[in-house]
């Protein structure tokens, strides 16, 4: 609601309908974390205190990033497709938020895993605050960048946002629960996503304009 309400204050109604979009063809990522997080908080407070469960907490890290990873790429590629399949060329622009709004949502999906330790210690609070936090970042972010990069600065400041609360969860649920998550493959992974997904944009925007 206060995205919705920035975005609306800060830029256009047009630019509010670029991100609704934009939102719900990423949301395909957030379903299949939902459908993740609903079994994966049973496993974990039922194993946790076996010493070889952290073992199978990191496989299920690194599968998580692969397949978020997957679903980043595949999003960014046919970006263009599926913002044309859903609404009309008018919302075309829509297809560049895709690509960050993607890959923050999928780090949302990273922070059930790593913010277990919050709930293993009944610290469920520091979850709170994790929202809080990311809710402030996104508004100080947004109301920086939006007189500069105007739609842009909507994915860009979801994504930073997504970020701050991920280090914020990390770091603090490993004081209560110390498992070594292997983010050098996770950067790499969603690093490579991103790369891919920005040439696939960066050439689908070139034939745009050069179309007009």
């Amino acid at each position: 609601l206060i995205q919705r309400i920035l975005i609306r204050s800060l830029l256009s109604d047009y630019d509010l309908g670029l991100f609704a979009l934009a939102y719900k063809i990423s949301s395909i990522i957030l379903v299949l974390g939902s459908a993740f997080s609903t079994a994966w908080g049973p496993i974990y407070l039922k194993t946790y205190r076996d010493h070889r469960s952290k073992n199978s907490f990191i496989l299920i890290f690194k599968l998580v990033i692969l397949i978020s990873s997957i679903c980043i790429t595949l999003l960014s590629v046919f970006s263009s497709d599926l913002v044309n399949f859903l609404a009309s060329k008018e919302y075309a622009k829509a297809h560049t938020l895709i690509l960050p709004l993607s890959i923050g949502l999928s780090i949302e999906i990273i922070n059930d895993i790593t913010g277990i330790g919050f709930f293993i210690s009944k610290k469920n609070y520091y979850y709170t605050i994790s929202y809080l936090l990311f809710i402030f970042s996104f508004i100080g972010i947004f109301l920086f960048l939006s007189p500069i990069y105007g739609y842009i600065s909507i994915g860009i400041s979801i994504l930073f946002s997504y970020l701050i609360k991920n280090l914020f969860v990390t770091i603090f649920s490993r004081k209560f629960y110390r498992v070594n998550w292997p983010y050098p493959i996770a950067i790499l992974s969603l690093s490579t996503s991103f790369l891919i997904g920005y040439l696939a944009k960066d050439r689908k925007s070139t034939r745009l304009n050069s179309s007009h």
